[in-house]
């Protein structure tokens, strides 16, 4: 592969459209950056992008989570390689916890990186947190997903935008960062030739070659996938068909929570419940019911970060669509949900708030 196999040009095809037009306006933008080929490469591509206009700067964050002694190290690194790079401003993160992490490393690393990123862009009114995912990890995800028995939200994968949660932090009151992927469409080995081209120096951690982990097994046999077929590219295009069958479901799913909603009047704790027509919902698929439940859960359990398991959600909605006498209140995720009025109203109502 010679140097200019994957270019500045190819990069800013892949920003083309106007989706990209909000991402396109800014000044200030934030990246994540481990030291490895795909964000050094994405750093270096971010910064001739900023050079187009005088007052751009990108945020560069690398997080010392602490788990391994040459960690703070690595970072430093990268501070080393980057310090010259024009319109980059380059910070080490560090994750200051109680103890040792001892379970779910790799989960709990992921979110305190994630946290530490998204508050720093908060306090700075940086709008947008680039990531180098690119093709090899979206196909990793779906693998991972798969094994897992992830349905069609899940095995959707990555998205190019992904709004993270919203923080207040600071003077960045409810500030909404989001998370931005260009690289989901470009293979890993374009990336690692594009660093060698261009001579940059890389980071290595060893973590990401670590059998213990899942996702380095599956990162593992992904050269004997590809011989039967399940190349990156391929799995990457599965993943994208399915974010485009989950976008449909999402509209369809809103449009009938709308229909079905009842309107509630003669209450002063109104906000307290939500009434469903359950007459109504039974004439869609199952699928449909299932979404509208759990946008109806959502709603009423606001800021929460963890909800019932997909398998417990699945069974409820299937006993109210199945029953035909009496249905049992039943209670999940923090909800009580009942049916009311000969079997046609199904009411969902917070365990401290029921009446």
């Amino acid at each position: 592969m010679t140097k200019d196999s994957f270019s500045y040009q190819t990069f800013k095809t892949c920003m083309a459209g106007p989706v990209w037009g909000g991402f396109q306006a800014q000044n200030k933008i934030a990246i994540g950056v481990s030291g490895g080929p795909d964000s050094m490469a994405l750093l270096h591509l971010l910064s001739q992008w900023a050079q187009e206009k005088d007052d751009r700067i990108i945020y560069a964050l690398s997080v010392d989570h602490g788990l391994r002694p040459e960690s703070l190290s690595e970072a430093e690194q990268v501070n080393e390689i980057v310090r010259e790079w024009p319109s980059v401003s380059h910070h080490i993160l560090r994750w200051e916890r109680n103890g040792q992490v001892t379970a779910k490393v790799q989960e709990r690393a992921r979110a305190a990186r994630y946290d530490l990123m998204t508050r720093f862009c908060a306090e700075r009114d940086v709008s947008y947190l680039c990531t180098a995912h690119h093709q090899n990890d979206q196909a990793e995800t779906f693998l991972f997903r798969l094994s897992k028995g992830s349905g069609l939200d899940g095995l959707a994968c990555m998205a190019p935008f992904q709004p993270l949660s919203t923080i207040e932090c600071g003077r960045a009151e409810n500030r909404t960062v989001t998370l931005v992927r260009p690289l989901l469409d470009i293979p890993k080995q374009d990336l690692v030739d594009y660093c060698k081209g261009h001579k940059i120096p890389t980071v290595s951690d060893p973590s990401n070659s670590n059998l213990k982990y899942a996702r380095s097994r599956l990162r593992a046999i992904q050269d004997d996938l590809e011989k039967e077929g399940l190349s990156a590219k391929r799995l990457s295009q599965t993943a994208r068909r399915m974010g485009r069958a989950r976008q449909a479901l999402e509209i369809i799913s809103e449009t009938v929570y709308g229909a079905s909603r009842l309107k509630k009047s003669g209450r002063a704790d109104n906000d307290r419940f939500i009434d469903l027509d359950l007459e109504n919902l039974k004439d869609w698929p199952d699928e449909i019911v299932l979404r509208v439940i759990i946008l109806a859960m959502n709603e009423l359990v606001k800021g929460g970060n963890y909800g019932p398991r997909f398998e417990k959600i699945e069974r409820l909605a299937a006993d109210l669509l199945s029953h035909t006498g009496d249905f049992p209140k039943q209670t999940l995720g923090g909800l009580i949900f009942q049916v009311h009025d000969g079997g046609r109203i199904l009411r969902l109502c917070p365990e401290n708030k029921e009446k």
